[in-house]
């Protein structure tokens, strides 16, 4: 197994975590929010929706942000040989 395998596997580790994580705060939130609502018969407060709103922020962006360590790799490939062969184009034409 080559080195880089190990730092993708860590990579990509983390940020299933992170989406994990972010997860389980929006059903905690959410739960907390429909327990002051339904169960206790009064309005969540205001830190609770505040919290809610965050877990759903954090986790719309651990979703949005997530990319795999292969999928990071190749982009930045295809972008160094693009960059390459633009490159090569523009010292053929002087």
């Amino acid at each position: 197994m080559r080195e880089g395998h190990g730092a993708g596997a860590v990579v990509n580790t983390i940020g299933f975590v992170n989406i994990g994580a972010s997860g389980v705060s929006v059903l905690n939130s959410g739960y907390d929010v429909f327990d002051q609502w339904y169960n206790e018969n009064q309005r969540p407060s205001l830190l609770t929706i505040v919290q809610l709103s965050s877990s759903v922020l954090f986790f719309g962006n651990a979703v949005y942000n997530f990319k795999t360590c292969s999928t990071i790799v190749e982009e930045t490939q295809s972008r160094i040989l693009q960059d390459y062969q633009e490159s090569l184009r523009s010292n053929r034409h002087r």
